[in-house]
């Protein structure tokens, strides 16, 4: 019996470690991601504008990656631009000020990891921005 406890904690344990390495990989990949949008995302006179050079494939495939899980409001909280599977994600009365991890759910039940922050225009006014990917995927 304390072998079977034993052998019972340790595959706990390891279950644990490794839901902790895939979190920590999709938050780096987040992350890079938040910054990869904060050098292609430029909002003049509130207008967004997604600045890559659409021949290059890869920049085209970041920025599809960045589209996929996405929002965009005024610092009034108008919606400026949202893509379609962040529409369908529930709705958790997201904070706008400040930096803001969270996980939201969609209709089917999959779930997202979502970064939030504010990012400045050329102005220097603020807007809320949210980019997420699909958990269980990196």
């Amino acid at each position: 019996m304390k072998r079977f406890r034993l052998i019972l904690c340790l595959a706990l344990l390891f279950v644990l470690m490794a839901g902790g390495v895939v979190a920590a990989k999709l938050r780096s990949n987040l992350n890079q991601d938040w910054a990869a949008m904060k050098g292609i995302l430029r909002i003049n006179h509130g207008m967004p504008e997604w600045y890559f050079d659409r021949e290059d494939p890869e920049q085209s495939r970041t920025v599809a990656r960045l589209q996929r899980v996405y929002r965009l409001t005024d610092a009034k909280g108008s919606l400026l631009q949202v893509s379609d599977v962040y529409a369908m994600l529930d709705d958790d009365g997201e904070a706008k000020s400040k930096s803001n991890w969270r996980i939201r759910r969609d209709a089917r039940g999959a779930h997202y990891l979502i970064r939030s922050g504010v990012l400045y225009s050329n102005d220097r006014d603020p807007y809320f921005v949210a980019i997420g990917r699909p958990l269980g995927r990196w």
